[in-house]
């Protein structure tokens, strides 16, 4: 027989001292609450209608395509404005990003989808308004965020992947035009606006056209990333009870 040792942590007050001069020594230490007094953060949800071109696609996509989880994804982007003829004609989610930038100045906003941040960019351009865009494909993005920054009216346009390694405290209002199915992505990008150095009360908006929309923010809140096969297989457990 072959006998080891299990070594056991020593949970006398002596221990427990020397452990806490020792932890002490290595910096500050405590939680985000002892340091910081952080104001109420604000959730906003505004619906925005479908227009008959993307009520009427979503009826017929699935017809092209039978898979049920290839058809919630294809039915998201739906919702934003894509995948039916001339999107850009249809500005849909981008005159509520309107309205907030008129009461906000700056507004940041990130979307999961590349073309549906280029027909964003697009419109808000056409009014004269300055933005920037970050995307996967942005190489200068330092430049970018500095910009946003420092500048004194805009709309900040993110894609959704790259919300980390920033921080652009002074805009105070995030609207989410989409959002990516992952929680660690929707939890970075609203703490780009709430930083340390300039706590304040941030207005978090989501906007939301269909179903699809709505199921991913709900996932998202419940901290969870949300699953296209997960929503397919309990969509189609309703129909069946139907």
């Amino acid at each position: 027989l072959f006998r080891s040792e299990v070594w056991q942590a020593k949970k006398d007050s002596g221990s427990r001292e020397r452990l806490a001069k020792i932890t002490a020594s290595l910096g500050y230490v405590g939680r985000l609450q002892d340091w910081f007094d952080t104001p109420p953060q604000i959730d906003k949800y505004i619906h925005v209608s479908m227009t008959k071109q993307q009520t009427d696609r979503i009826k017929s996509i699935a017809l092209e395509h039978p898979d049920p989880i290839v058809l919630v994804g294809k039915r998201h982007q739906i919702e934003q404005g894509l995948l039916v003829p001339e999107p850009w004609m249809e500005k849909g989610k981008v005159n509520a990003i309107l309205d907030l930038f008129e009461e906000y100045g700056k507004v940041v906003v990130f979307a999961r989808y590349l073309k549906q941040i280029e027909i964003i960019e697009k419109h808000i351009n056409e009014l004269g308004i300055k933005t920037f865009v970050m995307t996967g494909e942005t190489t200068d993005r330092k430049e970018v965020i500095a910009s946003a920054e420092s500048a004194k009216s805009c709309v900040f346009i993110v894609q959704c992947s790259i919300a980390t390694g920033f921080e652009i405290p002074s805009f105070d209002c995030v609207v989410f035009a989409s959002c990516d199915y992952s929680w660690v992505s929707y939890t970075q990008a609203k703490g780009r606006v709430l930083r340390a150095n300039k706590l304040g009360k941030k207005l978090y908006v989501h906007l939301h056209s269909g179903e699809v929309d709505m199921a991913v923010i709900k996932c998202l809140e419940g901290h969870k990333d949300f699953s296209e096969r997960l929503y397919a297989q309990e969509r189609s457990k309703i129909s069946i009870k139907i």
